[in-house]
């Protein structure tokens, strides 16, 4: 399975260059739907800072993380605003951010369906019914 990490940072690099996009990527994409463990804490970090209305560029995003998070690297930001192709085309970077985290989700759920079929006790009806319920809410 392919992670898009360019596309997820192009997200966050978005974000950081135009704070105006907040409002269209988080009503598609939440911290979960990031393959990239830093990339979860950027987001959150975002969604944290946009909050109380706290400026959202590669310099305070590194400070924030110095504060808060010093497993992220205060360059890391800086990298990912920088090497962001277009603020324009973000809704794009977030459908495919998107799609991959349905895949993994999706992916995921298969494998534990299938693990629960193995079990012998389990009845074929129920875990039929629970990945057909989990279905809906990962593809909402």
């Amino acid at each position: 399975m392919t992670y898009p990490i360019l596309a997820e940072q192009s997200v966050l690099g978005a974000i950081m260059l135009d704070a105006s996009v907040w409002a269209k990527v988080s009503a598609v994409l939440g911290h979960e739907d990031f393959y990239d463990a830093s990339h979860r804490l950027i987001f959150t970090a975002l969604a944290a800072m946009i909050k109380v209305g706290t400026p959202v560029d590669a310099v305070t995003m590194g400070d924030y993380f110095d504060m808060n998070c010093p497993l992220i690297d205060r360059g890391y930001p800086v990298e990912i605003a920088n090497n962001t192709p277009s603020v324009a085309n973000v809704m794009a970077y977030a459908e495919i951010v998107k799609k991959a985290s349905i895949r993994r989700s999706t992916a995921i759920l298969y494998r534990q369906a299938a693990d629960a079929l193995d079990n012998t006790q389990a009845r074929t009806e129920k875990v039929v019914e629970g990945v057909e319920q989990r279905l809906k809410e990962i593809t909402g």
